[in-house]
């Protein structure tokens, strides 16, 4: 038995608050200045002196310097060395151990305040990035509660269009100011030097966030890897888009000569095509090949034109439903229904790896057998690529085939009382004599 679901209120996220700190001055310790001339001359003369009066006192066959008292010259040069080179008279002194030991402890001490504040900064971005895209292993549980369908195409919601792909890491909301007076190099004192390097180096980085695509900035993307690390991260991202966003915002199409993967997906009302139906309901939008997709789905190109990338920072409206269309049937004939520009409205999915869908970088998702995915880094504001080199994205999400059809005969049970309502009032208006 269908129930209805009304989309709630959505419920307050946790929320991020960004802020901008300013780091500590590592300490200082100034270079000691050079010694005073008249300390070396003044050296200088006394060791000559001593050498003099030591001479005079051997060539007169005086015995004073002999057996013990030998001793007495070699102080005497030993002392006046380390009078001059620990500077004794000039120069400056250099801080206490004891006081620089204490002034360390201190920077260190404020070092581990501003790390509390990192760490709490990243708990906030943590609840917050898995309150929108939580691990799709968790789903089926939250079938029916007030998140499911909670996504809304009204241009405010920046979430919509938007799915997860994996975890991985990201920048932090928390920006670190250079600190004030930064001494130079040459004053620079090491060990607080050090620390504040490595401070900045570890909490430049927010570690196991979920990373996420937009469907609404590429007109496709290409899963490449292993067939079942692909399959598994399709079926992840299918439950997503299936669990965020309503039938009548998001609609879905496999493509595919392995039907047996693709069974489950018969349970999810997103798959279904309200033109055409079968004794199950609304005929479930799974094609065997290119050919019959392309004549079942005609009207769905029709007039549309080129893809037109929408960006996390645009207030338009998305127009509904988008359509995600899964590629996983190698055919040539796909040039005949997508080109490089794209559809617009719709989203393609590509789990065959092919040159027609990997040739443009930014649109690839490449992973290993250990499942991290490399992708072409982007502006997380505006997704526009930044760099031309493939990085470490994220390492994949991964459903089981047993795990989306739980999930999918769960949702099975919902459908949007909007739909119902609208049944109702047409029944009301129609009256009596005209039933």
């Amino acid at each position: 038995m269908k129930r209805g679901f009304a989309r709630p209120t959505p419920e307050k996220p946790p929320v991020i608050k960004p802020e901008n700190i300013v780091l500590p001055t590592p300490l200082s310790i100034p270079p000691p200045e050079g010694k005073p001339w008249w300390l070396i001359v003044v050296g200088v003369v006394v060791v000559g002196l001593l050498g003099g009066m030591v001479a005079m006192v051997f060539a007169s066959g005086s015995h004073v310097f002999g057996g013990i008292g030998s001793i007495f010259p070699l102080f005497m040069m030993v002392g006046i060395m380390m009078m001059m080179f620990r500077g004794m008279g000039g120069g400056q002194q250099q801080m206490s151990r004891p006081k620089l030991d204490a002034m360390r402890a201190q920077f260190m001490l404020m070092l581990d305040m501003l790390r509390e504040t990192a760490q709490e900064s990243a708990d906030s971005m943590d609840a917050n990035y898995r309150w929108f895209h939580p691990a799709p292993n968790t789903l089926a549980a939250a079938v029916g509660s007030p998140r499911m369908w909670e996504r809304k195409p009204d241009g405010k919601d920046l979430n919509f269009g938007v799915v997860r792909v994996g975890v991985g890491m990201t920048r932090p909301e928390v920006t670190w100011g250079e600190p004030q007076n930064m001494p130079t190099d040459i004053e620079l004192e090491p060990v607080t030097g050090k620390a504040l390097q490595e401070f900045g180096r570890y909490q430049s980085v927010v570690y196991n966030l979920p990373k996420m695509v937009s469907l609404l900035v590429e007109p496709w993307y290409a899963l490449v890897g292993e067939r079942e690390q692909v399959l598994g991260l399709m079926r992840a991202i299918i439950c997503q888009l299936a669990f965020s966003h309503g039938p009548d915002h998001v609609q879905m199409i496999v493509v595919s000569s392995d039907l047996d993967q693709w069974d489950w997906v018969k349970w999810l009302p997103h798959f279904g095509d309200s033109r055409r139906h079968d004794a199950a309901g609304n005929a479930r939008m799974v094609y065997t090949s290119v050919r019959e997709f392309a004549a079942e789905q005609a009207e769905l190109f029709a007039g549309r034109g080129s893809f037109t990338p929408r960006h996390a920072s645009s207030s338009a409206q998305t127009p509904t439903p988008h359509t995600v269309i899964i590629a996983d049937v190698d055919d040539p004939q796909w040039e005949y229904v997508i080109s490089a520009e794209g559809v617009d409205g719709v989203t393609f999915f590509d789990l065959t790896g092919s040159s027609m869908w990997t040739d443009i970088p930014e649109r690839k998702l490449q992973f290993d057998k250990t499942g991290v995915i490399e992708a072409l880094p982007r502006d997380r504001d505006t997704w526009m690529v930044i760099d031309d080199k493939a990085w470490f994205f994220a390492l994949t999400d991964q459903v089981s085939i047993a795990e989306a059809e739980e999930f999918a005969q769960k949702l099975a049970q919902w459908r949007l009382a909007e739909a119902y309502e609208e049944i109702g009032q047409r029944v009301a208006h129609i009256g009596a004599r005209d039933i």
